[in-house]
């Protein structure tokens, strides 16, 4: 056996050479290997290649080869492995492939395919794996894959393969992985006979209608089932899964179910670690997870379960089960948590349970968001505390804050925003040295910012939205918080005085919301050093004098609010400034230029006002309603927008590893 092995694209020139070169020794040898693989060849497979009749491997894979198969490839009848995998090819699969019957891998995933699968392995009796995963075939499955009886792995995935799936395919006796997710079959699925192999089946993504055949649950060596993401209706018994002995991953999500009204299940499924039946329609949490001791993640959200968590939920993979997700449904009372804790948008109402107090500091991650739940945050969380992610947003929380939150060191998020929570600013939890989001918005916060005692507070802060609560105190301390920040929203409070000219070198900042407070004096001219802001908002203040010419500097300003205010003089005109619209400037009568009608040009005596005409008296009348309705993008659509992001990003760091991520509110 010859094998030839070269890395780097320098050597691929000589290869060719070599292989010119040497066709017709290569004749009379027996077991060449050419392995080409992560060459970085990107360029077109040459028709010579056919002329090397002795090769049996041939590894040209990951090489950025392009354009079509050769068709001279149909002569090395000796091939029995061919690997096309993670290259530029495209076209039509050449029906010359029939040739190669010593094939036992076929390998053409991830390349940019076209057209049908050829219908070519009624021969094929050698081939073991067959991949055409990521490409973009159409039609149907090839018939002639049913006589491949020593097939073990088939993967058709990420195609847009349709028809329906021939039942003969669930009965290739040496099938061990069959993946046909993420194209459009449809019809039914078959019955699985004589496939006491199978270990990995995924049929998700696709189209497939009518019931969930009784005979996948006698696999008894599936290891991995998902049927998510189809149009399946079934009525499944819960002593079903009972024949799925070795089953270790369960997904039916997103389809139509409903279970049988049995409550006690008399089985154990030894292997099982991951459920996902999301989106299922089901009533209630089923009862074959009751037994299941090694279980670490179960996702039943989106569902119409009711009532309460069942007492024997908690069993479940008491040493294992690190990640439950029962939000959006209809659940009504619970007993202990997890690491990973999500009941978010749910029907729970009164005090928080105080069985949370047992297990809050090994929480990673608390999300009681969107519930009705009352009275004070009664969590205490110790010294050891891991907590990285708490959203109480939504509910009817009063009185303080909980100060054991202190404990919390790794803390990134905490959004406590629509609540009832009477208290003065957090200043204490300036020392929490990774927290990225603040969001105490719309509470009963009053009070100034206070005297903050460390130099650098809130060191990681990206996200700090106080708007919406009673804060005074701009002037004197919030620049000391501000330092690293790139979303701050203190609208619709009560700070006073002006507006300090140190918030002109917070360079991070992206997005600044002053609006809805009573401030005074002029726009800080220092504001057109935040060459990174991208939307202002200092609308419904008392601000006067003109608008500082230096806010034409920042070139990425997008949304401009001043409405509202006591503004003078010419609107600054260039760049950005020639995009915003009038009702940018609205509810400033002694404002004129573009893109207002009103024209500088006017004649004014000195130090007196002109009679108001009728539309100006309109627009004063009408301000809040307009900016209200109008502007509301300033204040809200982009923090809004950047906070929630920011916040899902940090909570898929937490959950992601464990599963999909699951949509949070803000």
């Amino acid at each position: 056996m010859t094998t030839i092995r070269l890395e780097g694209e320098k050597k691929v020139a000589l290869c060719l050479l070599f292989l010119l070169f040497e066709r017709e020794r290569a004749l009379e040898r027996e077991g060449d290997v050419l392995d080409l693989s992560s060459t970085g060849f990107s360029r077109v497979l040459p028709e010579s290649i056919g002329d090397l009749h002795s090769l049996e491997i041939l590894w040209p894979y990951d090489c950025n080869f392009n354009g079509s198969i050769p068709s001279s490839l149909g002569n090395l009848r000796r091939l029995t492995r061919l690997e096309l995998s993670f290259n530029e090819l495209s076209g039509h699969v050449p029906p010359i492939l029939s040739n190669l019957d010593r094939l036992t891998l076929l390998d053409l995933a991830s390349n940019n395919f076209v057209g049908s699968i050829p219908d070519v392995f009624d021969n094929k009796t050698q081939l073991q794996q067959l991949l055409f995963l990521l490409n973009h075939f159409v039609g149907p499955i090839p018939p002639s894959i049913k006589n491949l009886s020593n097939l073990a792995r088939l993967d058709i995935s990420n195609n847009p393969i349709g028809g329906s799936i021939a039942s003969s395919l669930f009965s290739l006796p040496s099938l061990t992985s069959l993946d046909l997710s993420k194209n459009g079959l449809s019809g039914h699925i078959g019955k699985f006979f004589a496939a006491p192999s199978l270990v990995h089946v995924d049929l998700s993504g696709n189209q497939l209608s009518g019931s969930i055949p009784s005979s996948i649950f006698q696999l008894g060596n599936l290891t991995y089932l998902s049927i998510s993401g189809n149009n399946l209706t079934s009525v499944l018994d819960l002593q079903l899964p009972s024949g799925l002995r070795s089953l270790a991953d369960l997904d039916l999500s997103n389809n139509i179910l409903s279970l049988s009204n049995s409550k006690i299940v008399d089985f154990v499924l030894p292997q099982l670690s991951k459920v996902s039946l999301l989106g299922c329609n089901i009533t209630a949490i089923p009862a074959f997870l009751s037994n299941s001791t090694s279980v670490g993640w179960i996702a039943l959200s989106r569902n119409i379960i009711h009532g309460n968590i069942p007492a024997w939920m908690w069993d479940v993979g008491t040493r294992s089960l690190s990640y439950l997700n029962v939000s959006h449904n209809f659940l009504t009372s619970f007993e202990q948590g997890l690491q990973i804790l999500d009941l978010s948008g749910n029907n729970f109402t009164g005090t928080m349970p105080q069985c949370l107090g047992n297990i809050s500091d090994s929480l990673l991650v608390l999300d009681l968001q969107e519930n009705g739940l009352s009275g004070i945050i009664s969590l205490t969380f110790g010294k050891n505390a891991i907590l990285r992610s708490l959203h109480l947003n939504g509910n009817k929380f009063e009185d303080l804050l909980p100060r054991s939150v202190i404990n919390c060191t790794q803390l990134e998020a905490l959004v406590l925003s629509g609540n009832k929570l009477n208290d003065t600013f957090p200043r204490w939890l300036e020392t929490l040295p990774n927290q990225r989001v603040l969001v105490l918005r719309s509470n009963r916060l009053h009070g100034s910012t206070g005297n903050l005692r460390t130099e650098f507070p809130f060191l990681q802060l990206r996200i700090l939205d106080l708007s919406s609560n009673k804060l005074t105190g701009l002037e004197v301390h919030l620049p000391k918080i501000l330092v690293t920040q790139t979303t701050v929203d203190l609208s619709s409070n009560k700070f006073l005085g002006r507006i300090p000219d140190v918030i002109g070198e917070l360079g991070l900042l992206k997005g600044l919301n002053l609006s809805h407070n009573n401030l005074e004096g002029h726009i800080p001219s220092s504001l057109g050093n935040l060459s990174e802001l991208e939307w202002l908002d200092l609308s419904s203040n008392d601000l006067s004098e003109a608008i500082p010419i230096e806010l034409t500097k920042i070139t990425f300003l997008e949304v401009l609010n001043v409405s509202c205010n006591q503004l003078i003089g010419s609107i600054p005109q260039g760049k950005q400034f020639n995009t915003f619209q009038a009702e940018s400037y609205v509810g400033n009568p002694r404002l004129c230029g573009f893109p207002l009608s009103k024209s500088c040009t006017d004649s004014r005596v000195p130090g007196k006002l002109p009679v108001l005409p009728e539309e100006a008296v309109e627009i004063g009348l009408l301000c809040g309603i307009v900016v209200g309705l109008v502007m509301s993008n300033s204040r809200y659509l982009r923090s809004f927008w950047r906070a929630k992001r920011e916040v899902r990003k940090i909570a898929r760091k937490h959950i992601s590893p464990m599963g999909p991520s699951n949509d949070t509110t803000y």
